[in-house]
């Protein structure tokens, strides 16, 4: 019996770490994503070409010219070194342009070979989606959420009136180019402006390049132009919001979005919202905010969670802030206090249906955003903007400026940059998405196997491909965590064997034990022989023993080890501290392999 225990016990073991190794990997890739953008930099690419030389210090160790390749220099003249030139032109080379059109045909086609790697999450698409939100102030102004709340500090921003602050609007309410329509430039501008604005916002400290190469690497990308806004994680069979998310936030009052016009406000780890976003989001105002960073003041701003489950915000489309002129043509409705009231009139309402925390030592509360809403919000807004006056009207005339009257025409000014809106330019500020053309596409998997399987598939996808046609990735995953998968394999093949070797030998010793049992009753055999029975009842005799003796001791030491696990955890508990996952279990299956 006490081998038997043992076997149990090192069985117990071995499930308790490999399901410990399978929630890990879970985790990790369920953070982690094989994220494919629309445009994209292979980081892979980069750094073999000693692209990011100068991110870890000096680009040369003196022992070789950038100028000539030769590992020997004449110290007593001075070299050109260009490296800092090689540099420039791998980051350059390193930015590629993906066709994600077609790779979402291969994604969804339930025939193709990298479906059966999926993990629970499956495939998400991202949109850009351009839209911004207005909220009320309690002064009873409107207020843009991507308001610049520095410019408060600055005493730029009248904010005694409720005025929006466009300082930091977003691209969607920023400048606008000649004809009306919002150009690239002033929403790359504006856009740089918000988050200024918003960068003690983000809970993650993620600004500029590092940022965008965080989101990718945990597939929580803010692709709307809302700042403070991102899409949730969905779920599986139409779920809004995915169970991973859900599992690694602490519902504190209210409930998950279970509808379109439902959002979500996520707290961090201390219950608390930066100063800045409160006042994009309008529970303080502008006086308040410029007291509070006047003064550094000790006493803080507190709300109960019924103040903010069931706030109301506004969404405003962008193709709502084009306004039908009665002539063909359509103007642009600027960001404005005077616009305030009718872009609000134009809008959806959204209400906070709950707030959230991270959940202690969750490794999935990746939300970068204040506030979260759901994939059936995106679908909304990509159906509203196909239906909306300004795009049907622009799709029927493509070859009229709807916001002038005027052809589109190729024209250039003097330094080369364009002075027309194009049909394309038009319909991109109008925020039109084609669910065919995603903006980024992050794959889930459950462990690193599939991952790298993954990845072979891609791989494959990508021979006999142009250049334009072939998908282009970073693997971050591979690159943080390059010998995690070996170590990995290495540690459950090292439970596997152990129990392989405790099997073996206590088939062994029930052997022994079986064979001296008949050795010391040979005598008792005699007996049953010269009674008439056969070998095969003095056969039958001997294993119903072993059977019973076996069944009862097995019972007893699987019992025994279910028993001994309890206080088994409650020690890792106490080594490992209270939020590990790892348990000591052992499977009602596994049982079975403890009988002789």
């Amino acid at each position: 019996m006490i081998g038997i225990i043992g076997i149990a016990a090192i069985l117990a073991l071995s499930s308790g770490v490999n399901n410990y190794i399978d929630q890990i990997q879970y985790d990790t890739m369920s953070s982690y994503t094989i994220t494919v953008s629309r445009t994209t930099v292979d980081l892979n690419a980069m750094l073999a070409a000693g692209g990011m030389g100068g991110l870890g210090g000096s680009s040369g160790s003196g022992s070789s010219s950038s100028s000539g390749g030769s590992t020997s220099q004449d110290m007593t003249k001075v070299h050109a070194d260009y490296s800092d030139i090689k540099q420039s032109e791998a980051v350059a080379n390193s930015i590629k342009s993906n066709n994600l059109n077609d790779f979402k045909k291969y994604l969804d086609n339930p025939n193709s070979d990298i479906r059966q790697y999926l993990g629970e999450n499956g495939v998400v698409y991202s949109y850009d989606v351009n839209f911004s939100v207005l909220a009320t102030n309690p002064d009873g102004g409107l207020i843009d959420t991507d308001a610049d709340a520095d410019a408060l500090s600055a005493g730029s921003v009248n904010g005694s009136s409720g005025s929006s602050g466009l300082a930091g609007s977003s691209g969607s309410s920023g400048l606008a180019s000649e004809n009306g329509a919002p150009s690239a430039a002033a929403g790359g501008m504006a856009g740089m402006a918000g988050a200024s604005a918003g960068g003690a916002g983000n809970r993650f400290g993620a600004s500029g390049g590092m940022g965008s190469i965080m989101s990718a690497m945990t597939g929580s990308s803010n692709n709307s132009s809302a700042s403070n806004f991102s899409q949730l994680m969905p779920g599986q069979n139409g779920e809004p919001v995915s169970a991973v998310t859900r599992d690694s936030y602490d519902l504190l009052d209210g409930s998950w979005p279970s509808k379109a016009t439902d959002v979500v406000l996520v707290l961090d780890d201390n219950n608390a919202i930066p100063s800045g976003i409160l006042y994009q989001l309008g529970l303080i105002s502008a006086d308040q905010y410029r007291e509070a960073a006047d003064a550094i003041a000790d006493d803080k701003e507190d709300w109960s969670y019924d103040e903010l489950v069931g706030r109301t915000l506004t969404l405003v489309n962008a193709s709502d802030r084009y306004v039908d002129n009665g002539n063909g043509t359509f103007s642009y409705r600027e960001t404005s206090d005077s616009n305030m009231s009718a872009l609000k009139d134009s809008g959806l309402e959204l209400k906070v249906s709950g707030v959230v925390r991270p959940a202690k030592d969750a490794q999935n509360a990746t939300i970068s955003t204040a506030v979260g809403y759901t994939q059936q919000l995106t679908d909304w807004m990509i159906d509203h903007t196909d239906s909306s006056a300004v795009v049907q009207a622009q799709e029927a005339s493509a070859d009229t400026d709807v916001l002038t009257g005027a052809v589109f025409a190729d024209e250039t000014g003097e330094n080369g940059s364009s002075v027309k809106n194009t049909y394309d330019d038009n319909l991109e500020a109008f925020g039109k998405v084609s669910r065919d053309a995603p903006s980024s596409i992050s794959i889930y998997t459950d462990s690193f196997d599939d991952k790298e399987a993954v990845a072979d598939c891609i791989k494959a996808y990508n021979k006999g491909k142009d250049e334009d046609h072939a998908i282009t990735y970073t693997d971050y995953v591979a690159l943080m965590t390059s010998s995690i998968t070996s170590i990995v394999n290495i540690i459950t093949y090292v439970l596997i064997a152990f129990v392989a070797v405790s099997l073996v030998v206590s088939c062994v010793m029930i052997g022994i034990i079986t064979h001296i049992s008949v050795m010391e009753r040979t005598k008792g055999i005699g007996i049953l022989r010269a009674l008439g029975a056969s070998k095969h009842n003095v056969s039958q005799v001997f294993n119903a023993e072993t059977i019973i003796i076996g069944l009862c001791s097995g019972l007893l030491g699987v019992g025994l080890t279910a028993l001994l696990t309890i206080p088994a955890n409650d020690m890792v508990a106490n080594l490992l501290g209270s939020g590990s996952t790892l348990t000591i279990s052992l499977p009602i299956g596994y049982a079975r392999y403890s009988w002789p």
